[in-house]
């Protein structure tokens, strides 16, 4: 068993972000995917436009990760917290791409619909950032998949096609001692090591 600090279920994305497209449908099989530790940690997002993104993840067992994330922007007056949304997130590999599948555990808790299911293909990752690409919701044919089998051979015979993720964004790694006066304004106190 792996051991990460419990401050990491505090995590990645939310309403209006990157996470929040509804999917009819999940994509792959939770139980058939392996945990990449290179994705695990404190992830940020910033944005000039938007909201900044507030990512976490951790492994929950070996196949999949718990993942939440928190939308905030930070002004004169401090930090403006969206509520953070929790996510079960496992890798499947589609069409030689691997995608990150999401189900959202926040939804289901309070039973509202619909019930969210997300994917985002991963671009690249290394050391310092991970680049991934939002499933885009409204590309011809998600909205009449009827299974996850229907969502999975969409999503592979148009892996190659740019209108089915949205524009990519980038997290920069936080590091919990250089970056914890504002991990701790958004997330809150973190546990000691």
């Amino acid at each position: 068993m792996r051991k990460y600090r419990v401050a990491a279920l505090v995590i990645l994305f939310g309403a209006g972000s990157i996470l929040s497209g509804c999917l009819p449908f999940g994509v792959g099989d939770p139980e058939k995917s392996k945990i990449d530790d290179k994705l695990v940690g404190y992830w940020l997002a910033e944005s000039a436009e938007g909201p900044n993104i507030l990512a976490v993840v951790i492994p929950y067992d070996d196949h999949c990760y718990i993942l939440q994330e928190v939308d905030y922007v930070k002004s004169d007056m401090g930090y403006d917290c969206k509520e953070p949304n929790l996510w079960r997130a496992w890798i499947v590999e589609i069409g030689g791409k691997r995608i990150l599948a999401t189900d959202g555990i926040t939804q289901r808790a309070r039973k509202a619909p619909p019930h969210a299911y997300g994917a985002l293909q991963i671009v690249a990752v290394e050391e310092k950032q991970i680049q991934v690409a939002s499933m885009n919701e409204d590309f011809t044919g998600i909205k009449d998949c009827k299974s996850v089998a229907g969502m999975n051979g969409l999503i592979e015979k148009e892996i190659n096609n740019p209108d089915l993720f949205n524009p990519v964004t980038t997290f920069r790694r936080l590091d919990l001692k250089a970056d914890k006066e504002m991990i701790e304004k958004v997330l809150g106190t973190l546990p000691e090591e």
